[in-house]
């Protein structure tokens, strides 16, 4: 191991907008932020618009005046309320709305994967610094859908070791960590089987507490039977299940032992901040926070400020560490 100390990465939607500019009509057509604007089609069907398999997120969506607020994500976020709030009146609209929700979510970005599946990741500098830290690189944890940071690290020849899945032993290759769900996740088949046709009407596969499978790559807009994902805005309802807390348990125990934390393209929303807290807090004592971001966000800066976390920022790209 470097001298220099072992470095964990923490990453938001900054890092895969970074990886979308290697390819601008990429991020022309398919903004991470808007996902009701993509041509997407229905798993198995895909001359069948999304949205028409959901009817339930379609009529929500045309029922409210959602126009006026500012992005997709405060679209489903405003939903997403809708949805617990009848949920709490024991409504069972409540629970199919979300599932419908999710599963827009799960899709949309499994679509989007397909598109950046053509960026030339040999090209990107955050590829370059993963060979540069190659030696040094504890884990990698990922607030994203998208599998940017397992190919990012697969491109190095280093083996993206998802946890969740158990697909590689422990020791093998950097583990990576998504605690708001991925793209290829999926309820494990050995625990349920519950088939589903479109478009969906009554039907409700959320909030499982049971284990997560891998989804491969070539099946990835195929059907999918759950899309337990955290919503964008949506403080995360899966922290303590099987697939989520045994893996979040893990990365505190590795960042105990690092010297760097590079927390890459993070929002800081008001929702993800006791997770991201929680990981801060693990580093030792003397470990440096290392903030990558053209606008750091003042809230986390005045978090670090005041429990007397050693930190710094970088304004834009890998950090030299």
């Amino acid at each position: 191991m470097s001298l220099k100390g072992r470095v964990a990465v923490l990453c938001g939607n900054g890092l895969t907008m970074d990886a979308m500019t290697l390819c601008p009509l990429i991020l022309d057509n398919w903004h991470p932020q808007h996902p009701l604007s993509w041509t997407l089609g229905t798993p198995g069907c895909p001359d069948v618009p999304l949205l028409s398999s959901l009817p339930r997120l379609k009529a929500a969506l045309e029922a409210h005046n959602l126009t006026q607020l500012r992005s997709d994500f405060d679209r489903f976020a405003a939903l997403s309320r809708e949805a617990k709030t009848k949920r709490d009146a024991n409504m069972p609209e409540g629970r199919w709305l979300e599932f419908q929700v999710r599963y827009f979510i799960a899709t949309a970005y499994a679509h989007l994967q397909r598109e950046l599946d053509n960026i030339p990741l040999s090209e990107w500098r955050w590829v370059k610094w993963i060979r540069e830290m190659r030696g040094r690189l504890a884990c990698m944890v990922s607030f994203n859908y998208d599998l940017l940071v397992e190919d990012a690290l697969e491109a190095t020849g280093v083996p993206a070791n998802k946890i969740q899945v158990g697909q590689l032993p422990l020791g093998i290759g950097v583990p990576v960590i998504k605690p708001h769900g991925s793209v290829d996740f999926d309820i494990s088949r050995d625990v349920m089987r519950i088939p589903f046709g479109f478009p969906i009407h009554n039907v409700a596969i959320v909030g499982n507490d049971a284990p997560v499978e891998p989804i491969p790559r070539g099946r990835l807009l195929e059907w999918r039977q759950a899309a337990d994902i955290v919503l964008p805005a949506e403080y995360s309802p899966f922290s303590k299940v099987q697939w989520v807390r045994p893996a979040m348990d893990r990365v505190r125990e590795i960042l105990s032992e690092v010297q760097h934390l590079v927390v890459a393209g993070l929002s800081y929303w008001p929702e993800d901040r006791a997770e991201v807290d929680s990981l801060i807090d693990a580093l030792l004592p003397s470990a440096e926070v290392v903030i990558v971001n053209p606008k750091p966000p003042t809230d986390l800066l005045k978090r670090l400020d005041g429990v007397g976390r050693r930190f710094r920022t970088w304004e834009d790209g890998p950090p030299p560490l």
